[in-house]
């Protein structure tokens, strides 16, 4: 059993001060170094901690799939997930936390392909492992976990509708990946509040909107935290920084945009509504630092209000998708917070240590499935939105995929790099990224 905790995650509802940067239009800029006019974050301290995230890894349970037409469609119509190497993807990643051995494992949602009752008890599984060797494992819930009316099973020539779960039901399910440590929680939704470390909570935010899935006939991919989730968020970040603890906020959509065009980003928006509310309520209650997944991308984004306010929203990509990233975090004494970017290796995915073979053509694999979907997703857009030939559009859409993958596209608001170190009073960061490697200005102060 994890020790149990205080789940803070309030909600301002207040909006930015006028004038204050906003996220989603070309040009805005978030903290950047040497910045002379940012605000002192006034709150608790930090306790020192060191852990891991992961986001979206869509696992559909070996038992909802076999080789023929309704699985062969299935994958015609992905993006890059894998889905056939489910089981394969959550060995690899125990054997990662295994290697990296955390204080504790943060899934920030879409832990299923289609929020198959079946998936979800197979990724429960996979998790009590985890858990049994040392590392304890919280999380929280994605668009496509909760109420999804496209739960199907592959097999045969069509797809035959299966079991889905419910808040109620997902609530059971990952009962001990952090409902039943949770000192507090949102009984109007699965937001709830767990502590992780001396002063330290994680509000884990239930940012999905499932309700009306099965009148809109789909899961919908748009995020917003309720009225009634807002409010319990305030009273409880209120109490915790009362009782002088420090809280991280975690949800499965981003604060802020991770692409500084807004709209710019291949697929489209990833934050949730009215996030300026929400970027004060975070500032208000000593809280700046947020975790999210949902977009797919490994990226860091920034935001400084016109008072000197800052925020920093760190989201971790898909697990499912090459590069199958995810993230170590430390927080240190001297109140350092230590962003650090990896993948699952070679090793992770080997049959042993001393033959990666088989995990080197796997991960070869995973990347040229990756690019060629995003570029069968992509060409057809680009062809009608800027008027290019086929083969044009379908080697610019293949630029794009690669320039994602190795962390050079230049749409990324500030920070541009994966790898920081964040100072939690100040909010100023820096990068060895950054020191003699001459990346352009877009990335580095």
């Amino acid at each position: 059993m994890k020790t149990a905790l205080y789940f803070m995650s309030a909600i301002l509802l207040v909006a930015l001060p006028a004038g204050a940067a906003d996220p989603h239009d070309a040009g805005a800029t978030g903290p950047m170094g040497g910045v002379e006019d940012l605000l002192p974050r006034a709150g608790p301290k930090y306790g020192q901690t060191r852990f891991m995230v992961v986001s979206d890894p869509h696992i559909i349970s070996p038992a909802l799939w076999s080789e023929g037409p309704a699985f062969e469609k299935l994958l015609s119509n992905t993006d890059g997930k894998l889905v056939r190497e489910a089981a394969a993807v959550l060995e690899a990643l125990r054997r990662a936390v295994r290697r990296e051995r955390p204080d504790f494992l943060l899934v920030a949602g879409d832990l299923t392909f289609n929020g198959a009752r079946a998936s979800h008890e197979f990724v429960a599984r996979a998790l009590a492992r985890v858990e049994a060797a040392g590392v304890p494992v919280y999380v929280v819930p994605g668009n496509h976990d909760v109420s999804n009316p496209w739960a199907r099973r592959y097999t045969g020539a069509e797809p035959r509708t299966v079991g889905h779960v419910g808040p109620g039901q997902f609530r059971d399910i990952y009962a001990e990946f952090g409902y039943e440590e949770a000192s507090a929680t949102d009984t109007a939704s699965l937001g709830y509040l767990v502590e992780v470390a001396p002063g330290l909570s994680l509000a884990m935010i239930d940012s999905n909107r499932y309700e009306r899935n099965f009148d809109r006939g789909y899961p919908e991919s748009r995020g917003a935290i309720s009225r009634s989730q807002a409010r319990w968020l305030e009273e409880e970040l209120t109490a915790a920084r009362r009782r002088g603890e420090a809280v991280l906020p975690v949800m499965h959509h981003s604060l802020l945009s991770h692409r500084s065009g807004g709209g710019g980003r291949p697929f489209g928006a990833s934050w949730i509504d009215m996030w300026p509310r929400f970027a004060r309520l975070f500032w208000e209650a000593a809280a700046p630092v947020v975790f999210s997944g949902h977009a797919h991308e490994q990226d860091i984004a920034g935001l400084r209000g016109e008072d000197g306010e800052w925020l920093y929203d760190v989201a971790t990509g898909s697990l499912a998708s090459y590069p199958h990233p995810y993230r170590m975090v430390t927080i240190t004494a001297e109140q350092r917070l230590e962003v650090r970017s990896a993948t699952l290796s070679a090793v992770d995915f080997a049959a042993s240590a001393d033959d990666t073979s088989r995990g080197d053509a796997f991960l070869a694999r995973s990347r040229r499935r990756y690019i060629a979907r995003f570029v069968a997703r992509l060409a057809p857009r680009l062809r009608e939105r800027d008027g290019l030939r086929a083969e044009a559009a379908r080697d610019r859409a293949r630029r794009i995929a690669v320039s994602l993958l190795d962390g050079s596209y230049r749409e990324d608001p500030p920070p541009g790099v994966n790898n920081i170190t964040v100072d939690l009073v100040t909010g100023r960061w820096t990068a060895a990224e950054c020191a003699g490697r001459g990346l352009a200005a877009f990335a580095c102060p």
